[in-house]
């Protein structure tokens, strides 16, 4: 439309020429006006975009700090790099993706070294076990290997034990009396005892002894009699 007006340069008079540029310059200032407003239409959108887009970066990155900390807290770094390394980033979804562990690594992670929480222990253990088998617990659940822990099968006794002859309590106290070398054995006829005693204590027994405790002597037998 613009070429067209432009072919149009022959004008019957200075007036006719005038209300036909003032026509173009009407339709001109109105297409300005229209991309104007349709400008500022899109900078007002690309401004929404750039804030939204602003919100989300705040937000993903309080998440990445909030998720580092955890990490970093309760995840060791070992297993953290492993994660790290099997992720890759997927243009067509837009998202990290996990590789898949292989056969080999299964097989290294699942004879790899056991943790331990102590020295000179294959499996961990913890303070409560520790305290139970200190205070003599045989619990096996309280134990660090697999061994249970049984008292001893003792063996059927085939022996018995060895005991003194008896001996009458006279005799014994008669053996212990032969051997002292001073003193005279007393033996007590009314029980079982021997005593050892010196002279005063003879003569005491003496006296205290009675008289049919002697047996009588037999009558003498007169001559005539022979």
């Amino acid at each position: 439309e613009e070429e067209q007006l432009a072919s149009e340069g022959t004008y019957s008079s200075l007036q006719q020429e005038a209300e036909q540029k003032g026509k173009k310059l009407k339709k001109l200032w109105g297409k300005f006006k229209a991309v104007q407003q349709e400008v500022a239409e899109i900078n007002e959108e690309l401004q929404r975009e750039r804030e939204d887009m602003l919100d989300s970066i705040r937000m993903l990155t309080q998440q990445m700090a909030l998720k580092n900390l955890v990490i970093e807290a309760f995840i060791p770094d070992e297993e953290a790099q492993k994660v790290a390394r099997r992720a890759t980033w997927d243009e067509e979804g837009e998202a990290w993706v996990l590789e898949r562990v292989s056969d080999e690594g299964r097989r290294e992670q699942a004879t790899g070294k056991r943790p331990v929480s102590a020295s000179n222990t294959r499996r961990p253990t913890s303070d409560f076990a520790k305290i139970a088998q200190s205070m003599g617990d045989h619990n096996p659940r309280f134990k660090s290997e697999n061994i249970l822990a049984l008292e001893l099968d003792m063996p059927e006794r085939t022996t018995y034990d060895y005991g003194t002859p008896g001996f009458d309590d006279r005799v014994q106290a008669a053996l212990n009396a032969a051997f002292v070398d001073e003193g005279e054995m007393l033996f007590n006829m009314g029980g079982a005892d021997v005593i050892l005693g010196d002279e005063n204590t003879i003569k005491k027994h003496a006296v205290d002894r009675p008289a049919s405790a002697r047996p009588r002597s037999a009558a003498r037998r007169s001559s005539k009699a022979k």
